[in-house]
């Protein structure tokens, strides 16, 4: 499935699609905070009270290269001021994981047309993440 969120040049905005279908239209004045931006994120969390077990994150999986199991973001872009689609370079990735015991993240880049362009795999099972 293909996901994209697109700004209207003119207006600021945004029109969300999935698989070229239209799934809703945001005024920029929702998002007075993305007028541009120098870093781009994609990821996910878990979140538990104090001294509890980590809930799973996504499927449970860690990422582990097959994209139906852990979860996943593919055909990540981003786009420049002229509108112009890029995938991330791989050496500008930066990975964060405060618990790898329990939870990870892994980017991809050049996995062909299913996966696209680049792609982010992450989750875990949880758990004990204090320890």
């Amino acid at each position: 499935m293909v996901h994209k969120c697109i700004q209207d040049p003119i207006t600021k905005d945004w029109w969300v699609t999935s698989e070229n279908e239209n799934l809703g239209y945001f005024p920029a004045s929702l998002f007075s905070n993305m007028t541009s931006a120098d870093q781009v994120g994609w990821g996910g969390r878990a979140t538990t009270t104090s001294g509890a077990p980590g809930p799973p994150m996504g499927s449970g999986y860690f990422p582990d290269d097959i994209f139906d199991h852990a979860s996943y973001f593919r055909y990540i872009t981003y786009q420049n001021n002229s509108r112009k689609n890029f995938s991330p370079d791989k050496f500008l990735i930066q990975r964060f994981t405060d618990k790898p015991q329990c939870y990870n993240a892994k980017f991809y880049d050049n996995q062909g047309n299913e996966i696209g362009p680049a792609a982010l795999q992450f989750g875990g099972p949880g758990g004990n993440c204090d320890g």
